[in-house]
């Protein structure tokens, strides 16, 4: 994940700027949904290092930079929310099948 990508991200949704994400292949977001859920912009590339350092020191509160960019990315109305929702559905259906189950043992 390129970290100017993100700061880009941040930018339009503090300018308010309406975003939408478009996939030519939602295999892609599958393959890295585990580290798209946990992203830090710490861990982000850049092509330059000084351009990495440039964005991470106008960033204010790093932390608090993330966890913002995460609800923005994965969270309720986020640009890759439609994948959280597909996580949160197979949760639930598991947690129901175990239940059911469980009512069979008894």
């Amino acid at each position: 994940t390129r970290v100017w990508c993100l700061a880009e991200i941040a930018e339009a949704e503090a300018s308010q700027i309406p975003q939408t994400a478009l996939f030519y292949d939602e295999g892609c977001v599958e393959a890295e949904y585990h580290k798209l859920k946990r992203l830090d912009i710490r861990e982000c590339e850049a092509t330059r290092q000084e351009d990495k350092d440039d964005i991470l020191a106008s960033i204010p509160d790093v932390d608090v930079f993330s966890e913002s960019l995460q609800e923005l990315i994965m969270g309720d109305g986020g640009l890759l929310s439609k994948f959280s929702d597909r996580e949160a559905k197979l949760r639930n259906a598991a947690r129901f099948v175990r239940r059911t189950f469980s009512n069979f043992d008894a």
